[in-house]
Formats: C-alpha cells, sequence, structure tokens
C-alpha cells in the first residue's frame, strides 16, 4: 500500500496529513505548540489516537519513544559509529531504518532484513511529502509514526544546524 505524508506550510508546530493512493485523507497528525518532550499525536479520521510520540529530553543523539494504541513500544534512536548515512534502530519493534534521511531515500527492514516498507520524499513540492510504500498494511501505522518521527528527526536537526550558522 501506498501512502502520502505531507507536511502543512505556514504551520507553527508540525502539521501533518497522510493520504493514501487514491488520496484520501488516513491520518493525520497534531503537536502542541509549546512541549518540553515535544509530544506528536497520530490520529486516524475517527479522531482515535493511533500513536504517541516523545522526544527524550536530555540526550547526546537523537531518541524519540513510540507508543502505539495496542500497547506496543518503541524506542527510535539514532546509531552513532563511523557511517556514511543515517541509521536509525527501532528497538520494540525489531526494526531497522537504513538510508540517507538527509538524501530523503530510506527503507524500513526488520532484524533478518526482510523489507518493511520504502520511503522517498520529493523534492518539489510545496511542504514536505514522503511517499511510502509498505509491504504489509498490518504494519501502516507503526511504519507511518516511524517516518513521522524520523521527519521530525530530520527538522529538529534543520533548525539546530540553521540556529548554530545564525550565531556564527
Amino acid at each position: 500500500m501506498r501512502y502520502h505524508i505531507k507536511e502543512k506550510v505556514l504551520s507553527l508546530h508540525g502539521v501533518y496529513n497522510i493520504y493514501d493512493e487514491q488520496g484520501n485523507e488516513c491520518y493525520y497528525i497534531k503537536q502542541k505548540p509549546i512541549s518540553i518532550t515535544n509530544e506528536t499525536h497520530l490520529y486516524n479520521m475517527k479522531d482515535e489516537e493511533v500513536a504517541l510520540i516523545r522526544r527524550k529530553i536530555m540526550s547526546m543523539h537523537a531518541v524519540h519513544y513510540v507508543e502505539m494504541k495496542n500497547g506496543e513500544q518503541a524506542e527510535i534512536s539514532e546509531k552513532k559509529y563511523l557511517q556514511i548515512h543515517d541509521n536509525f534502530v527501532i528497538e520494540g519493534f525489531g526494526w531497522h531504518v537504513d538510508g540517507d534521511i538527509w538524501g530523503h531515500e530510506f527503507s524500513v527492514k526488520d532484524s533478518s532484513e526482510q523489507l518493511i516498507a520504502e520511503a522517498q520524499e520529493k523534492w518539489f513540492s510545496v511542504g514536505d511529502l514522503f511517499t511510502v510504500d509498505i509491504l504489509d498494511e498490518r504494519n501502516a501505522e507503526k511504519v507511518i509514526a516511524v517516518l513521522i518521527t524520523l521527519s521530525l528527526i530530520h527538522r529538529d536537526r534543520t533548525n539546530a544546524m540553521t540556529a548554530s550558522s545564525t550565531v556564527n
């Protein structure tokens, strides 16, 4: 199944809408404008919370927690070794993310290297638009929660780089 994840332009805090292949809105994201843990909520179109994403307050590297409505929990953290591409571990789901978040192409795989999803970002669009192909529909909500988390990490990195460059 293919989904499109679009960030609303001109929003003070991240607002995302998730659409299916036919253009029907399936999920949406809400964030609090001011929050220490930067809580992000994923909702379905029945206004039921599907996932809660929280950022770890104090950490050397990007660490986020995902809590699914069915009680499944995961910690998404960046592996920092000598690496060329971004490499995130999703403990709790038994997954990892390989690829290049900056290059906007990455995949989600399980511990046996089986592909779960592939994501690409369209370069020329108003607002960030991820296209994600999810091989097993039963994983759709977890994959979307992971991709939203990666988008938040990417946004935090960009903001930090912008802030540090304006200080100089």
